[in-house]
C-alpha cells in the first residue's frame, strides 16, 4: 500500500494553522505557546545561550495537560530535545501529525510512513504488510519499501528484505537490508496490540526517528 500526500500538503499546513489558531483562551494557552516555542527551529543568531533540555517525561506531561487532542512525541537523532506533534489530519489508517514549524510526520497504524520538512524526507513508503506483522506480535519475513530524496533531488527507493523478531513485553525488532543499505528498526506494542512507539530509519541524512504515541 503506497500513499503520497502530494498537493494535499497545503491543506495540511492550513489545517495546522487553523488548529493552532483555535486553541482558545484560558489557563491552557501558556503551555501551548511554550510547546510551539519548543517545536520551532531556533532563529539564527538570536539564542545567546543554549536552551535547557526538558526531559521527555516533562514534555509529555505538559503536552497532555495542554490539549485533549491526540499527541505524538518525537525524538530526532541529532536533537537532544524531545518534541510534540498534534494530529491534524487522518484518512483511514493514515494519520498526519503536525508541528507549528510546519514539519509533519505521517503514520500508518503506528508505523512511520512519510515525513515532510526534514533535511531528507521519507517521501513515500509501503508498510502495510509490516504493520500487519507487527500488530500480530509475530516473527517472520516482511518487505519494507520506502523512498527518499538525495541531495541532488533524485528519488532513491529502498526495497529491503526484512526479518521481524518478537521479543518479551511487546517489543519487536526489524532487521532490513537492500544491497549496501541496511537498518534496524524497533517497535513496542501496547496492551491492545497497537503500535505505541517506534524507532525507524528515515534516510541517510536524517538517520533514525523515535516516535511515541502519548494519546
Amino acid at each position: 500500500m503506497k500513499r503520497t500526500l502530494g498537493a494535499g500538503r497545503s491543506c495540511i499546513c492550513l489545517g495546522l494553522i487553523s488548529m493552532l489558531s483555535a486553541c482558545g483562551n484560558g489557563a491552557k494557552d501558556l503551555p501551548i505557546v511554550m510547546m510551539g516555542q519548543l517545536l520551532a527551529d531556533k532563529a539564527e543568531g538570536l539564542a545567546a545561550e543554549p536552551a535547557a533540555i526538558i526531559p521527555p517525561e516533562e514534555v509529555a506531561r505538559r503536552a497532555l495537560a495542554a490539549t485533549d487532542r491526540p499527541v505524538l512525541m518525537v525524538k530526532f537523532e541529532d536533537d537532544p530535545q524531545a518534541r510534540v506533534l498534534f494530529e491534524i489530519q487522518s484518512n483511514g489508517n493514515y494519520v498526519v501529525w503536525g508541528a507549528p514549524d510546519r514539519r509533519t510526520l505521517t503514520t500508518y497504524r503506528g508505523v512511520l510512513a512519510e515525513t515532510r520538512g526534514l533535511k531528507q524526507d521519507m517521501m513515500a513508503s509501503d508498510v502495510a504488510a509490516l504493520a500487519t506483522t507487527l500488530t500480530s506480535g509475530a516473527s517472520g519475513p516482511v518487505s519494507h519499501k520506502q523512498t527518499y530524496l538525495t541531495p541532488e533531488y533524485v528519488t532513491q527507493t529502498v526495497t529491503a528484505s526484512c526479518t521481524v523478531t518478537a521479543g518479551p513485553g511487546g517489543a519487536l525488532s526489524e532487521s532490513c537490508r537492500d544491497g549496501e543499505t541496511s537498518f534496524e528498526n524497533s517497535y513496542s506494542l501496547g496492551s491492545r496490540g497497537e503500535i505505541r512507539s517506534a524507532r525507524q530509519w528515515v534516510s541517510p541524512l536524517v538517520g533514525y526517528i523515535t516516535i511515541t504515541r502519548l494519546r
